[in-house]
């Protein structure tokens, strides 16, 4: 069809409107602003309402880039286990790099495991960490989208538990699994648990400094896998 200047009259578009919004940064920062919510008071004590009003956006939007709030959390699970796997193969590549004693060896294949979900909550609650958002999202009731998404970060844990047997040969692929899930679910409490952790160092007279709460967790874990090998080259 034509108009009468006889220029083209533009066919409707089928599908999805686009809205006047639509660009990545109005979908990372509804993705931000969940985030920082999400952690601040708990996935279920947010609603839409609040989230839009805080991103400075529109309901519309949050329905056209995620559908629902479920599915705008399992984004935002996605998107923090892509930030933690890219960092932990990086971490993961130097420790095999280098030329370590077996103890040490260790120690820097868990740091690579640990270091980068390890951030404790700052002032700045704009910057929420990737690794707290996980630790939270693991305690919800899982949906069947959830639960594949955590499952699916969780396979990053194979190729720190082939390294480790490759150091450890004799602990045992079983063994050692065990002791990373132990690992795993000490990281876990300092995210979801922080304010008993605060509790107990205030008592001690302690600061909480988060290099030095890795450091402590890991000089935790290295005897522990060490002795399995030692255990199993006796027997």
């Amino acid at each position: 069809m034509y108009q009468e200047d006889g220029g083209v009259i533009p066919k409707p578009t089928r599908g999805r409107p686009k809205l006047a919004l639509e660009d990545n940064e109005t979908r990372e920062r509804i993705l931000n602003t969940a985030q920082r919510l999400f952690a601040q008071k708990g996935f279920d004590r947010v609603n839409l309402r609040e989230l839009t009003r805080e991103a400075k956006t529109h309901l519309a939007a949050v329905n056209y880039y995620f559908g629902t709030k479920d599915q705008l959390l399992i984004a935002l699970v996605k998107r923090a286990s892509e930030e933690i796997c890219t960092e932990r193969q990086r971490l993961l590549s130097q420790a095999l790099e280098q030329d370590l004693p077996r103890q040490d060896k260790v120690a820097a294949i868990l740091k690579a495991l640990l270091k980068p979900s390890i951030s404790l909550p700052t002032e700045n609650q704009d910057n929420v960490s990737s690794g707290s958002l996980l630790a939270r999202a693991a305690n919800l009731g899982f949906s069947s989208d959830l639960l594949l998404a955590l499952k699916e970060h969780n396979a990053q844990l194979k190729p720190f538990i082939d390294a480790l047997i490759e150091i450890l040969p004799n602990a045992g692929r079983e063994e050692i699994s065990w002791q990373v899930y132990f690992l795993l679910n000490i990281e876990q409490a300092v995210h979801t648990q922080i304010e008993k952790v605060e509790h107990y160092l205030e008592n001690l007279e302690g600061v909480i400094d988060e290099n030095d709460l890795l450091d402590r967790v890991i000089s935790f874990a290295v005897p522990g896998l060490l002795s399995l090998a030692e255990q199993a080259e006796v027997h």
